[in-house]
C-alpha cells in the first residue's frame, strides 16, 4: 500500500515537471516572439520623438513668421531649420523632381554629373 501510495506520487511529481517544462518552453516562445515587437516599437518611438521635435521647431519657425518676427535675427533657429535631414530630403526630392520633368536640365544635370 505505502508503495503503490509512493508510485501515485512520483507519477504526480513527472506530471508536475512535464507541464513545468511546457510552460518554461512556451514562455521562451513568447518571449522571443515579443523581441522583434519591442525592437520595432523603440525604432517607432525613436521616430516619434523625432518628428515631434520637428514639429516644434516648425511649430515656433510659423509663429515668428506669424508674428512679423524675422527669421535672419536669429540665424541659428534659420540654420538648424536647414539642416534638419527631413528639410534636406524634400529639397533634395524637389530637386531630382524638376530635373527629371525637364529634359534640357536632365541632359544638363547628366553632364554636369560626369564632369
Amino acid at each position: 500500500m505505502i508503495e503503490d501510495e509512493r508510485r501515485a506520487q512520483q507519477i504526480s511529481l513527472d506530471k508536475i515537471s512535464a507541464d513545468g517544462a511546457r510552460s518554461r518552453a512556451s514562455f521562451a516562445e513568447t518571449e522571443a516572439g515579443l523581441t522583434a515587437p519591442q525592437g520595432r516599437l523603440r525604432h517607432v518611438e525613436g521616430n516619434f520623438a523625432e518628428l515631434s521635435t520637428e514639429r516644434t521647431r516648425l511649430a515656433s519657425a510659423f509663429a515668428e513668421a506669424r508674428n512679423g518676427t524675422s527669421m535672419s535675427s536669429r540665424p541659428n533657429a534659420c540654420g538648424s531649420m536647414l539642416s534638419s535631414p527631413c528639410l534636406r530630403q524634400r529639397k533634395l526630392l524637389r530637386r531630382r523632381t524638376r530635373v527629371s520633368a525637364c529634359p534640357r536640365r536632365r541632359d544638363l544635370h547628366l553632364r554636369q554629373a560626369r564632369r
